[in-house]
C-alpha cells in the first residue's frame, strides 16, 4: 500500500520547474475541491519511510490558510527504525503557522489516539460555533433590518 503514492511523489520531484508550476496550479484547482466542507485535515507520516514525509510536506501548502491541520507520525513503537528524525518533523510543523498541530500515535497499541480525538472534537465544536455566530449575525439583521 501507498507505493502508487511513493511513485508519483518522485515523479513530480523530477519535473521540470515549467512542468512543476503547471502541475501546481492544476494541483491548487484540485486542492480546492477536495478541501471543501472540511473543518480540518489530518496528514499522516510514516517516519520509517522518509518519502511519506516529504510528501506531507509537498502536501501541506496547498491546505487552504483556514483549516486545522494535524501531522500524525504513526508507528511511535518502531522509533529505533525511523529515518525521519523527530526534530525535523516538530520544526517544520512549527514552522507552517499555528493552525498546524503535530503528535506521534502507535496504532497498534493506540497510543496518541487521544490527541487525534482531541484535534477532531475540537475543529467539530469550532464549526459549530462559527455556524452559531453566523446564525447570530442573520438573525440580528432580520431583527434589525
Amino acid at each position: 500500500g501507498g507505493e502508487g503514492l511513493k511513485i508519483a511523489h518522485e515523479e513530480r520531484s523530477r519535473l521540470s520547474s515549467n512542468s512543476k508550476r503547471k502541475e501546481d496550479e492544476k494541483r491548487t484547482k484540485e486542492d480546492a475541491k477536495l478541501y471543501e466542507g472540511c473543518e480540518g485535515v489530518i496528514v499522516m507520516v510514516n517516519p520509517t519511510k522518509e518519502w511519506t514525509f516529504s510528501y506531507a510536506k509537498d502536501v501541506i501548502p496547498g491546505i487552504p490558510a483556514g483549516l486545522e491541520v494535524l501531522v500524525v507520525a504513526n508507528f511511535r513503537d518502531m522509533e529505533a527504525q525511523w529515518v525521519t528524525q523527530r526534530l525535523a518533523m516538530q520544526q517544520t510543523v512549527a514552522s507552517q503557522g499555528s493552525n498546524l498541530h503535530y503528535c506521534e500515535t502507535c496504532l497498534a497499541n493506540m497510543y496518541g489516539m487521544p490527541a487525534v480525538e482531541s484535534f477532531l472534537s475540537i475543529t467539530l465544536q469550532s464549526r459549530k460555533m462559527l455556524d452559531a455566530h453566523q446564525e447570530i449575525s442573520t438573525l440580528s439583521d432580520a431583527i434589525d433590518g
